[in-house]
């Protein structure tokens, strides 16, 4: 779990609320007790020619600030409500219960409990409405409860692309919908029971990602993990949308940038480290990835830190 740092925290709207869809009817919000609150409690983008969200069952989406003294009494009727913390601590209250959310945490709030919420200083968070149907009834449950989540900065970095897009005069739409679906795979991916298999393809990647597997020879890969190639790929893009070759791609590249940037290391060196046979294979899947050589790659960032 990454946490989101100062720069990213500052791109949030000063507002108190930002509903990140137009069609939101806040007559339910207004019946609910809430103080400490400004004003400007919520702030809608122009109108949409549709809702988005609406096909992935999804009520209303959107970011808000609560200040010291934010206090929200209210009941959540025929709708699942997560919760999740960006900065600062959010805190609910039900049945003399006490659950307590910080930074990268959610908290699942199920259809139909009566629920004190509130903050003890600024807090900032992202939230979700979900119609109450059997898929999220399945993945959530009938309880309260606290998540710590995995893919915290993915989400979050995804919904505030959403809301920069949507604020723009010339947005689009493709763009919108793209960033919705994407929000979706990745919530579900945070929520979903791991499917048989996809345990392994994670500490695989790991694995990978931490560079304790040599050259990472896909066959040697398959073998040591007992799977086949096609159920990896299947878990791998229901769970990742890209197949196992893309994923295992992208991760050599990244590692492949990261030591062009700090220097020092030769087209021979990176290759062996990540599993080409030679510098000039290498420089050619990585010219064919990031549309430039790692010479190119090497002077650009040379420049740039001079």
């Amino acid at each position: 779990m990454k946490l989101l740092d100062d720069n990213e925290l500052k791109l949030w709207d000063d507002r108190n609320s930002f509903i990140l869809f137009a069609d939101y009817n806040s007559a339910m919000q207004k019946k609910d007790k809430i103080v400490g609150c400004s004003k400007n409690f919520m702030m809608k983008p122009p109108k949409l020619p549709h809702n988005i969200w609406e096909r992935y069952a999804i009520n209303t989406i959107g970011l808000a600030n609560h200040s010291k003294g934010y206090y929200h009494s209210r009941i959540n009727k025929g709708i699942y409500d997560l919760i999740i913390t960006l900065s600062g601590r959010y805190s609910s209250r039900s049945d003399k219960h006490i659950y307590n959310a910080d930074a990268g945490k959610c908290i699942i709030l199920p259809p139909n409990i009566q629920l004190d919420s509130y903050v003890r200083a600024k807090t900032k968070v992202l939230w979700i409405h979900m119609y109450d149907i059997p898929y999220w009834r399945n993945l959530f449950g009938n309880e309260i409860s606290i998540k710590c989540l995995n893919e915290f900065s993915e989400l979050a970095s995804l919904a505030l692309a959403f809301k920069e897009e949507i604020s723009k005069k010339k947005r689009s739409l493709a763009i919108l919908e793209m960033i919705a679906e994407c929000f979706m795979l990745v919530l579900r991916r945070e929520f979903e029971k791991p499917a048989s298999g996809i345990e392994d393809i994670r500490e695989l990647l790991q694995n990978i990602k931490s560079n304790s597997y040599g050259a990472w020879n896909i066959k040697d890969i398959i073998k040591k993990y007992s799977i086949n190639i096609r159920e990896v790929n299947n878990l791998c893009r229901k769970y990742y949308a890209k197949s196992f070759s893309k994923i295992l791609l992208d991760i050599k590249m990244k590692i492949a940038l990261e030591r062009i940037k700090a220097g020092g290391h030769t087209n021979l060196n990176i290759a062996k480290e990540i599993g080409y046979a030679d510098g000039y294979s290498f420089s050619k899947a990585f010219n064919s990835y990031y549309k430039m050589s790692p010479k190119q790659a090497r002077e650009e960032f040379t420049v740039k830190f001079q």
